[in-house]
């Protein structure tokens, strides 16, 4: 069972398909191996899952209160009452 980091791996992969990867590589925003986080350090075995992870396209948090917040307000045109803000 070979070991090797990431980093030692993306440099031996030969071809070109080799290099679209690389290009992949060097555009994401992260790796997670079987979903977690990992960095160029880290070991890969036989078998592991390696993932690329893409930039974010929003803040999670503001995203969610967007959301409420739009529900909330269609909630209120409907005439229903909203327990966590009083309908104010």
């Amino acid at each position: 069972m070979p070991v090797a980091t990431l980093g030692e791996w993306l440099a031996s992969q030969p071809g070109e398909e080799a290099q679209a990867l690389s290009n992949a590589f060097l555009t994401a925003a992260g790796f997670a191996q079987f979903g977690h986080g990992i960095t160029t350090e880290t070991l890969l075995k036989d078998g592991d899952r390696l993932e690329l992870l893409r930039p974010l396209l929003a803040d999670p948090k503001l995203a969610r209160r967007q959301r409420v917040e739009a529900g909330r307000a269609a909630r209120a045109r409907q005439g229903q009452f909203d327990r966590w803000t009083r309908n104010r």
